[in-house]
């Protein structure tokens, strides 16, 4: 129970629905393939542009996952601005 109790407190709610987890599992995959490619007389040996286009997969994901994020903190600034714009008006 105490076990349970402080990997609880520590981790608080894990969620296995996190897009970064997808990443973790692209770069473990890699990780893993990468010695049979290399070792494989029969695999055809990847070329640089392989990892590039992975590293650019990756790259447009995470910019994929902050772009709304930032979208709406943007879009509450400006209602801000506006709503003390029309507070501004109303007194005039």
């Amino acid at each position: 129970m105490k076990i349970k109790h402080k990997i609880k407190e520590k981790y608080g709610n894990i969620d296995i629905f996190n897009p970064y987890i997808v990443i973790f599992f692209i770069i473990i995959f890699i990780l893993v393939s990468l010695p049979m490619l290399y070792f494989s007389d029969e695999l055809p040996r990847p070329s640089f542009q392989v990892y590039l286009y992975i590293l650019l997969g990756i790259i447009f994901f995470i910019i994929g996952i902050k772009f709304p994020k930032i979208l709406s903190k943007l879009s509450k600034k400006f209602n801000k601005k506006i709503k003390t714009l029309n507070k501004i008006k109303k007194r005039n």
